[in-house]
């Protein structure tokens, strides 16, 4: 019985783990048009999900451009993907704060695929990819946690 009952629970686990790469979910780009999650093999992702609204994205903004600046010159890309549902949020907070990198928009907000795709619960959540599109760490280690360099530059080697 015990054996039936951890089978059926790895059963109920394995959409999230068996997904190792992003999905090619497509959203709204700040410059213009679309992006699709999954073009961007061949660099390292590092990926946020928050929103313009949320306290505690905010406070991660600032150690997120730092980290942008660290690796510009890397083969690292940074996308941010907004669970705003109001276009207009997005787009003012986005110039105001200069938020660098790819930033897209989902407009469902908790209801959005990305959330649904990786269960998420809360926000802000990273996502670390190496350059083969594999996925490294779910929830990984936030910007102002200076253990995210290493995790970037280990990847870059």
């Amino acid at each position: 019985m015990r054996v039936i009952f951890l089978f059926v629970l790895l059963i109920q686990l394995q959409p999230v783990f068996s997904q190792n790469s992003l999905p090619g979910f497509e959203y709204d780009n700040f410059l213009g048009g679309k992006t699709n999650l999954s073009d961007f093999e061949g660099k390292v992702v590092y990926l946020e999900i928050w929103a313009s609204w949320c306290h505690f994205c905010r406070q991660e903004a600032p150690f997120l451009k730092k980290l942008k600046r660290l690796f510009k010159n890397d083969n690292v890309v940074f996308i941010n993907v907004a669970i705003d549902d109001k276009e207009e949020s997005w787009r003012n907070y986005i110039a105001k704060k200069k938020i660098g990198g790819v930033n897209l928009i989902t407009y469902k907000g908790f209801e959005s695929d990305i959330i649904k795709h990786f269960e998420v619960t809360g926000i802000p959540y990273f996502i670390l990819v190496d350059k083969t599109g594999k996925i490294v760490e779910l929830n990984i280690t936030r910007p102002s946690d200076p253990l995210i360099i290493e995790k970037i530059n280990t990847l870059l080697l």
